[in-house]
């Protein structure tokens, strides 16, 4: 197990394959405002959260806000591992990808990473994250959901995973 959030060195791999990445996962959070994070428990079960605030940076890291998924949180301050597992689920993207046989870019990608402890956000964070949700600002939920997110935490990515579904997969 990697301890802390320094270790997290990036294979060469990952570090050639940010861009593409970073490009699925922007279709992935435009098809479906998500990703699908997960831990493990002192336990050891699995326990999966899905999370909308996400941003990845150019350097192979990320962050997102923690404000609702407790046990995720939890989890973390036990054991900083993380997988992030993001899905294009745009239906135009599955009916092209069926039509031709293939998938023309990854249909899911995993990141493995370490997540470092819980933090007060920057005021370039929460301008990140605000820009992006702009367009809910003025509906109900907004101010239910992330009229005030202040804390985040960091995660350093390792290595990474192209999900493979069979034969469409390239």
């Amino acid at each position: 197990m990697i301890e802390t959030i320094e270790n997290a060195t990036p294979t060469l791999e990952l570090q050639e394959n940010w861009s593409s990445i970073k490009e699925d996962y922007r279709r992935s959070y435009k098809s479906n405002f998500h990703v699908t994070m997960g831990t493990l428990d002192t336990a050891g079960r699995i326990n999966l959260a899905p999370i909308g605030s996400l941003i990845l940076k150019k350097d192979m890291r990320g962050f997102y806000f923690d404000i609702f998924a407790t046990q995720l949180s939890k989890n973390l301050d036990a054991n900083p591992e993380i997988t992030v597992q993001f899905v294009n689920s745009s239906s135009w993207f599955w009916l092209k990808s069926l039509a031709a046989g293939k998938f023309a870019t990854a249909p899911a990608t995993r990141l493995f990473g370490i997540a470092g402890p819980r933090r007060k956000a920057t005021e370039l964070e929460i301008s990140r994250w605000e820009k992006r949700i702009a367009a809910a600002k003025f509906l109900k939920g907004y101010s239910l959901l992330w009229k005030n997110c202040k804390y985040v935490r960091d995660i350093h990515f390792h290595d990474f995973q192209r999900v493979n579904l069979g034969k469409m997969t390239r």
